[in-house]
């Protein structure tokens, strides 16, 4: 992994929503505990390898107000990157989230579901491009601004989530017939 970081300038990101670990195993019973994920990232980090964390899903009203322990915890770790995503709920995951959020938070659940709404123009789900991984409204916005605070405060790079991957130049019709980027050919 650490000869492809350097030969490829390969960068991974690690999951990172909660810094509370009983949170944590309450909502993803079955996902790696916060400190081994904490655990992976220093060992990539360790390697040399260029580390981040995806601070997802960001669930309004239950780990915003997690943001700068996640963040403290993953500079501390060695992270050098960060980028979050906040939660939508399509259908499969809905039926999923919301009972479970229901039955191991029973006094937030509908605080959550209701922010979520508020963050999702009055839908659990936003699918339209663009949309579909921000927040919406004065929520979402403050949990930003303290997102962008906190990397700038640490030191962290703030990755937009489509700007995460480099991207190939784009071919030009001249790149179709042997030409180099940028050159046009005459028919």
């Amino acid at each position: 992994m650490a000869q492809i970081g350097k030969q490829a300038h390969a960068r991974v990101f690690v999951s990172l929503a909660f810094a509370d670990a009983d949170m944590a195993r309450a909502i993803e019973p079955f996902a790696p505990s916060p400190e081994r994920r904490l655990r992976t990232v220093k060992v990539l980090a360790d390697a040399g390898i260029e580390v981040g964390v995806s601070l997802a899903p960001l669930i309004p009203g239950l780990n915003d107000d997690q943001i700068a322990d996640v963040l403290t915890r993953a500079k501390a770790a060695g992270a050098c990157r960060a980028f979050t995503v906040t939660l939508r709920l399509p259908a499969e995951v809905k039926d999923v989230f919301l009972p479970r959020l229901r039955e191991v938070l029973p006094l937030r659940a509908e605080r959550v579901e209701r922010a979520i709404l508020e963050q999702r123009h009055g839908n659990l789900n936003d699918a339209r491009f663009g949309h579909h991984m921000r927040g919406h409204g004065e929520r979402a916005r403050v949990a930003e601004q303290l997102f962008q605070l906190q990397c700038r405060r640490l030191g962290i790079k703030n990755t937009e989530v489509d700007r995460i991957l480099p991207r190939a130049p784009r071919p030009t019709q001249g790149m179709l017939f042997g030409g180099t980027p940028g050159s046009k050919t005459s028919s």
